[in-house]
């Protein structure tokens, strides 16, 4: 392509989360004097209660997303925040452990949308709503309607067509599709006919049970819950507490409402909730997709998919991969790379890098954790390895701890959570912890009860 058309007038960008939005402030934030028109469509309404403004996020925010933020001049207000994060607690059949974050790091959880439907209502902003806003005032346009298709020009001088509203057409001289594998869109992107393949997904399931302030303060705190119990159907489940709700993830290949509540009142889960709490009739509740692999052919000519619908990382952190796609498409655009072939090698490439071959890391540290679940003897030596690392003070003396911590916040490649844990001095650590508890077992000590799911 020559120089003069390599000039940007107009980017439009379908899709106002996370991935499209911190795309948005980066072209604008680092094109110079002369930034391109920035065009957001998104029909959602974030700033409404329920599901017509819930994006089915647990809202775990890592000190890595805000620190991406921080770098294009953005920082999340507290009234965005719902709550700090301190520590994990891991619970399991045979007992449970807690262990405060790595020193230096910070997380905090947070609605995508405004929260649950409930008359009491959340005080405070929405995540996404947030970064939508931000866009806007630093010059994006926000057009709350749906795109409906996009006619893809033979000529690649040509602008690309996008329909939107009743008949309504706009055309941009690149296109960021932000749609996420929870919307249509994948859909249009695959009649589209440039060969798109969305990523495979499971389903989840998630809900918001609503407790006062009072009771999440006594009982949860500033602490993730995370169980592996070794339920049916269920691989892992995690409790996250905001200010007046706490949300309930389970995971598994084809859970449902019914395996949801199966977790909530499962003895072992149940006893961190106040005494006589009862499962409410009502409570919001959603079944998002998780996507578990990577989108085939996610560019053509002056388009790319950013997000989930292109890549993420696998099952953990997703706030994260979903800003840096958007972040490694903007640069990719502000470089002018926007042939395929400069795509490819500018975009797909180095996102491909972080995350395609480290998520099968990923799925083999899930599937090695959900089996040693469900075993006495790969499970009570793990949980006394920890309580004996709360003991040390440096953070490098803590092997097992790293690994539990860095694989429940995913706020490390997984390819090094698993070399660590093949590591020489977690195995010594680990071995020994197995041989005090045969000891134990041959005096007679009895082990921890165990919660029969």
């Amino acid at each position: 392509m020559q120089e003069e058309e390599r000039v940007l007038k107009r980017v439009v960008i379908i899709g106002g989360g996370p991935s499209g939005t911190v795309c948005a402030l980066h072209l604008l934030k680092n094109a110079g004097a002369h930034p391109p028109e920035v065009i957001i469509f998104d029909k959602k309404p974030f700033s409404h209660y329920g599901p017509l403004g819930c994006n089915m996020c647990a809202g775990l925010i890592s000190h890595t997303v805000l620190e991406t933020l921080e770098a294009l001049g953005i920082s999340v207000p507290a009234s965005v925040i719902q709550r700090k994060v301190k520590s994990h607690f891991f619970e399991t059949r045979w007992g449970g452990v807690s262990f405060e974050n790595e020193p230096g790091t910070t997380l905090y959880t947070a609605y995508r949308g405004m929260g649950p439907l409930d008359p009491r209502g959340e005080e405070g902003l929405g995540f996404d709503q947030f970064l939508l806003s931000s866009a806007v005032d630093s010059g994006a346009q926000h057009i709350q309607e749906m795109v409906s298709s996009l006619e893809l020009p033979s000529n690649p001088i040509k602008s690309i067509r996008v329909k939107y509203g009743n008949n309504k057409t706009i055309e941009a001289d690149v296109v960021v599709v932000a749609c996420g594998v929870n919307s249509d869109f994948p859909r249009v992107l695959k009649e589209a006919g440039f060969g798109y393949t969305p990523p495979a997904t499971f389903h989840a399931c998630q809900a918001e049970i609503p407790l006062e302030e009072e009771e999440v303060n006594n009982w949860f705190n500033n602490s993730v819950k995370v169980f592996s119990l070794g339920l049916k159907g269920i691989s892992l489940g995690a409790i996250t507490p905001k200010r007046r709700f706490v949300t309930v993830t389970v995971l598994g290949a084809h859970v449902r409402r019914a395996d949801l509540e199966r977790f909530l009142l499962h003895p072992t889960v149940s006893r961190h909730f106040p005494p006589n709490w009862n499962l409410p009739d009502k409570y919001c509740h959603c079944h998002p997709k998780v996507a578990t692999s990577t989108a085939k052919n996610p560019v053509t000519h002056k388009l790319m998919v950013v997000g989930d619908a292109f890549i993420s990382r696998y099952l953990k952190n997703g706030i994260e991969s979903a800003l840096y796609t958007g972040t490694t498409a903007a640069k990719a655009i502000l470089e002018g790379k926007i042939s395929r072939e400069e795509l490819l090698q500018h975009y797909v490439k180095p996102c491909r890098e972080r995350y395609h071959l480290d998520n099968y890391y990923g799925k083999l540290l899930f599937k090695m954790h959900d089996l040693f679940a469900r075993h006495y003897w790969f499970v009570v030596p793990r949980l006394q390895m920890v309580q004996e690392e709360a003991k040390k003070k440096d953070w490098k003396e803590k092997p097992e701890t790293q690994v539990l911590w860095h694989l429940f916040t995913g706020s490390a490649p997984y390819r090094s959570i698993l070399s660590r844990a093949l590591s020489r001095s977690f195995a010594t650590s680990l071995m020994r912890e197995y041989l005090n508890t045969i000891k134990k077992r041959l005096k007679g000590k009895p082990p921890s009860k165990e919660q029969k799911p």
